[in-house]
């Protein structure tokens, strides 16, 4: 029988919170898809802005995130083909972080999309904006 000191039962628990924690964080990440690109930036009034692309998307999601919790407002832009076929949407949105917005594809069942996306502060703050993909 191996005897732990009380102090490292304690240690071993709080890294056991920690490591289900960051579970939960990435299983509710993996909901969205993978992260196709992020950015952040900080200040007054800060932009955060990015750009990626997919192949065979299912769905594309732009999350928007700052500190302190603000309102925030963005845009997305998306080029989707399919065969010969490109189209373009551009969608502008806002709402007080977080803020999760399902990307429209410009074609249904695109064989490739790309997203550039936008979202910048109301107030000094940071904000983190992520395309997620699945």
């Amino acid at each position: 029988m191996v005897i732990v000191p009380a102090s490292m039962r304690r240690a071993l628990a709080l890294v056991a919170v920690a490591a289900l924690l960051v579970a939960a964080s990435v299983a509710h990440a993996a909901g969205l898809g993978r992260v196709l690109a992020t950015d952040t930036a900080h200040g007054t009034e800060a932009i955060a802005s990015e750009a990626g692309s997919i192949d065979s998307p299912k769905a594309i999601f732009v999350k928007v995130t700052a500190s302190p919790k603000q309102e925030v407002l963005g845009s997305y832009s998306t080029i989707c083909s399919k065969g010969t076929r490109t189209k373009k949407n551009s969608v502008d949105f806002d709402g007080t972080s977080p803020v999760t917005v399902k990307v429209q594809a410009s074609i249904p069942g695109a064989d490739t999309c790309s997203i550039g996306a936008a979202a910048g502060l109301s107030e000094s703050g940071s904000i983190t904006l992520k395309i997620f993909g699945r």
